[in-house]
């Protein structure tokens, strides 16, 4: 092997990453530079109550397309360019998810809202294009990963960010201290982003789409006969649960707060909440954008490469994780008076006892890999939808009693329970324990040095 093939292959790996760090790193700066500024202008009830519709919305994002671009990957990464029979019926089975998720957003907001009149209409349809451009969006970010175009894909993560921003901008400029003219701005900036998701998903369905890592197109592409229905709609299944699961143990938390404690203490906690949340950036880059396509055809195509990405990965993630759990202790203090000012005093005992989920978190992407099969993955749901009904009734239990601080300790033992059960389970396919020996980890980064040496021929 030449060194400068492998070099340039090396080269192409970081270089990917470094792109879609540097697009996730500016999304996310981008989104705490919006909080941050709605958390200053706006009372914290108001802002509580923005931030508890939002997570509404993000609660009810996987309904909305049932999760169809998440099934993509998995189909187009076993059948290749064949997966383009699936498109069809996914695109039934979104509209009516969509419709579903109206009627459900309707009411949410008749149930939450009955006292503002004329401002239901509007609420109404904010949410509606709030939940309906961020669910589509993903069909974008999908065909990007499949197509392995990181630098669009980074610049599309900045699209909406950029959007709010302006919109939150003016809100400020214009001296508004109405939570809802920010929800109809941001209900603007996603209905482009539907616009342009829903001209993807047709370009889709038509097969215009670059694939990456399964060779040229073929001249004819056997398909096969096209699922039915019924079909695609249990193949994508548990992708919906799985992100219903995973939005209910984190933003949803939000939603609790304000209905247990209101939006004073739903904005103190979404003000750690959003601290946390920049911290994950590395790992959802890895496993989320960078990893995600190229696991589901490891998985197919070469199942010793997997399991060294899985060892190499838990140790990584958990020595990444602890320390960023002891610098996020230290500052806490500090992160949350410069940030958000003394008004949220409440937000950073909150934020120190989340500190405690990191290591755990970081973990967990690594784990949440060894369910990515279609045998496997609804082991995985059936994991995550216990830890949700722990993290409800943990937080029904705990929160009314110890309040704000109570919610941040139903989420540490949410994720507790989430990685025993990850643990327990996967080490039925993979040497789990294994990963905590030195030789181990040696002889995966062997294996995964020898594979990119073998990726630059």
């Amino acid at each position: 092997m030449s060194p400068s093939l492998l070099f340039a292959s090396n080269r192409l790996l970081i270089g990917g990453i470094a792109k879609l760090v540097l697009g996730s790193f500016a999304t996310a700066g981008l989104g705490f530079a919006i909080h941050f500024s709605l958390s200053r202008s706006l009372e914290p009830a108001s802002y509580g109550r923005l931030a508890a519709m939002l997570a509404v919305c993000s609660v009810l994002t996987p309904i909305a397309s049932w999760c169809m671009p998440a099934m993509w990957i998995q189909v187009y990464g076993s059948e290749g360019w064949a997966a383009r029979r699936w498109l069809s019926a996914s695109i039934w089975i979104m509209t009516a998810a969509s419709l579903v998720t109206i009627v459900l957003l309707v009411g949410y907001v008749l149930a939450t809202e009955p006292w503002r009149g004329h401002w239901l209409i509007p609420i109404s349809v904010a949410m509606i294009f709030i939940t309906l451009g961020q669910s589509f969006s993903e069909a974008v970010s999908i065909r990007l990963q499949l197509e392995e175009r990181y630098a669009l894909l980074a610049a599309w993560q900045l699209f909406s960010p950029v959007g709010r921003v302006i919109v939150v901008i003016g809100a400020i400029l214009m001296g508004s201290k109405s939570p809802w003219g920010v929800a109809g701005g941001f209900a603007v900036v996603a209905s482009v982003a539907l616009a342009i998701s829903l001209v993807t998903i047709e370009q889709l369905r038509r097969g215009h789409i670059r694939l990456a890592g399964h060779g040229a197109a073929p001249a004819v592409i056997s398909t096969g006969p096209p699922p039915a229905l019924r079909q695609a709609f249990k193949e994508s299944l548990p992708y919906v649960l799985l992100t219903i699961f995973y939005t209910v143990n984190t933003v949803g938390v939000v939603a609790i707060v304000e209905r247990l404690l209101g939006p004073e203490d739903a904005a103190a906690y979404n003000v750690a909440f959003l601290t946390m949340n920049a911290l994950y950036l590395t790992p959802t880059v890895i496993y989320m954008q960078f990893l995600k396509s190229k696991l589901f055809r490891w998985w197919n195509q070469d199942r010793q490469m997997f399991d060294a990405a899985f060892h190499v990965g838990v140790m990584t993630q958990l020595i990444l994780g602890l320390a960023c759990m002891v610098v996020v202790v230290l500052a806490a203090p500090q992160i949350v008076h410069l940030l958000f000012g003394p008004r949220y005093e409440a937000a950073v005992l909150v934020l120190m006892i989340l500190a405690g989920e990191i290591p755990i978190h970081f973990v967990l992407y690594t784990y949440a890999t060894a369910f990515y099969s279609r045998e496997h993955i609804f082991r995985k749901v059936t994991c995550n939808g216990i830890a949700s009904v722990v993290c409800v009734v943990s937080n029904l239990v705990l929160t009314p009693a110890f309040g704000v601080k109570g919610a941040a300790i139903a989420t540490i033992c949410t994720q507790v329970v989430l990685l025993l059960l990850y643990f327990l389970s996967a080490r039925r396919h993979i040497d789990v324990c294994s990963t905590f020996r030195v030789k181990t980890v040696r002889r995966s980064v062997a294996y995964i040095a020898k594979y990119r040496a073998g990726a630059a021929v």
